[in-house]
């Protein structure tokens, strides 16, 4: 982390100036995750060309024996001899100031105390100081300290400096520290009212806001492959739609299944009146015929002329009731050929219709479980813009799932992520993959591939300690083959 807030870069300055010339020991408590270690890690960085340095990490079972032990291997003093105090080693053997850096020092035992306010009230008398004494840790160390006889008798003789928690403005410059982007992505990612959430949820205190924003990172990859399969309730919603139209289309198709007859079949009435007019022309003709060929063989009375005319027509009669009978018979075959085909086109549209709902019921419960059924009508999805892998995406792709890598910084332009890259120590051994991140990318640079997670713990100190740009995280290999994946 390199971001300091306001309060931290004042407190900063001031033990600065009481480091390099005040004579009093200093104390500054805080509660857990607030950033102590981060503050005496900043002030180191900052005397250190004017004093030497001395950094000790309590522990309970610490005596002062071995913490004065531990300060003279630190200095390069004898730690060995006993004859001589501490004081009188730094003021004949260094000829710079020392400054003495204890972290959880509420851990102490009220003997390594009693020790240390000693030695400061030893300088105080004196009027000579050559070791300044800085310790941090909780609030009770204030209660122990005051439990020493040296600050009953003299409770002037350390000064106590309070860590407050950061302001809510300063949220987004955290927040970019611990995912090693810069703030616009930060803005770009996390609207204000979640930044608000953060550090109502945090309260401040650093630790505990780095603890959240993991924690919502980490929820926001495993729902990542999980968006590309919410195209699915679109398909199914227009497949079923299209059910429903073909299925609006047969009832209508049965309601007005006359009108549709009629204006498919429109010739049957015509064929039947003509069919009805043919019986009265062919009478007329035959009348016609056979009156003329009477008139031209020979001249008869009108008797036999009326007899014949009766004859005629009584014979025309017989065959006009054969022929309408005939009708009869062809319009009532018609008829019934007509109904027993419109009695088959029902049943069978009352298939379809049957059809069709069983399989809306069935798309309905694919849609319900997620679940394909097979031979079912898929509405294809828009199509999208296949994303060529890059050469380091198909060798994570190509690691085992069971591996741990170290993410070190994600930003939003390629670019950016190879010039971060070019310029780390270990740029031989860093990866570049892309993560979906709203309609752009976020590009993700990683390190090493390690067989257990404290490989990669242990490796993350190292390049601590070697000052190393950035503070890497741990991330499966796994998690970033899914990255990967959600990609394309």
């Amino acid at each position: 982390m390199s971001y300091i807030s306001s309060h931290k870069s004042q407190l900063i300055d001031s033990l600065e100036n009481q480091i390099l010339y005040a004579d009093l020991a200093c104390v500054v408590v805080g509660e857990k995750g607030i950033g102590k270690s981060f503050l005496l890690d900043k002030i180191r960085e900052r005397v250190r060309s004017e004093v030497f340095v001395s950094e000790i990490q309590a522990t309970p079972n610490l005596t002062p024996l071995q913490l004065e032990q531990s300060i003279c291997l630190q200095l390069g003093l004898g730690w060995q001899d006993k004859s001589s105090s501490l004081l009188r080693k730094i003021e004949s053997e260094l000829a710079r100031r020392v400054l003495l850096t204890i972290d959880d020092a509420h851990l102490l035992s009220l003997d390594c105390l009693q020790y240390l306010m000693e030695n400061a009230a030893r300088q105080l008398l004196s009027k000579k100081t050559n070791m300044f004494i800085l310790l941090t840790g909780e609030a009770n160390i204030a209660s122990k300290l005051s439990e020493t006889s040296i600050l009953k008798e003299n409770p002037n003789i350390c000064a106590l400096f309070e860590l407050l928690p950061i302001d809510e403005s300063e949220t987004k410059y955290l927040v970019a520290d611990f995912q090693a982007v810069d703030v616009g992505s930060v803005e770009a990612l996390y609207e204000s009212q979640k930044l608000n959430y953060f550090w109502q949820l945090s309260k401040g205190i650093p630790g505990d806001l780095a603890h959240h924003v993991e924690r919502w990172v980490s929820q926001d990859e495993n729902k990542a492959p999980t968006q590309s399969e919410s195209a699915k309730p679109f398909t199914s919603y227009f497949v079923s739609l299209g059910y429903g139209t073909i299925a609006g289309l047969l009832i209508l198709a049965l309601i007005y299944q006359d009108e549709i007859n009629r204006a498919i079949n429109p010739s049957d009435k015509l064929q039947v009146t003509e069919e009805q007019k043919a019986p009265n022309s062919q009478v007329e003709q035959a009348e016609k015929e056979k009156i003329s060929s009477s008139d031209g063989s020979r001249p008869s009375s009108k008797s036999t002329i009326k007899t014949e005319r009766k004859l005629i027509k009584k014979d025309l009669q017989t065959e006009e009731k054969d022929k309408s009978k005939a009708l009869e018979l062809a319009v009532q075959s018609v008829s019934d050929n007509s109904e027993t085909d419109n009695s088959t086109q029902l049943n069978e549209d009352k298939k379809k219709v049957l059809e069709v709902k069983q399989e809306e019921q069935i798309s309905s419960k694919d849609n319900s479980s997620g679940e394909n059924v097979p031979n079912q009508v898929k509405v294809p999805p828009p199509a999208q813009k296949k994303l060529e892998l890059s050469d380091d995406e198909l060798k994570l792709l190509a690691m085992n799932d069971s591996l741990f890598t170290l993410q070190w910084v994600g930003v939003s332009s390629l670019q950016a992520a190879k010039k971060y890259r070019d310029g780390h120590p270990l740029k031989n051994n860093m990866l570049i993959f892309k993560r979906q991140s709203g309609d752009g990318f976020l590009y993700l640079v990683v390190s090493g591939q390690f067989n257990a997670k404290i490989d990669a713990e242990n490796s993350r100190t190292i390049y601590k300690k070697r000052g190393y740009a950035g503070k890497p995280w741990i991330k499966t290999i796994a998690a970033v083959k899914k990255e990967i994946k959600s990609s394309l």
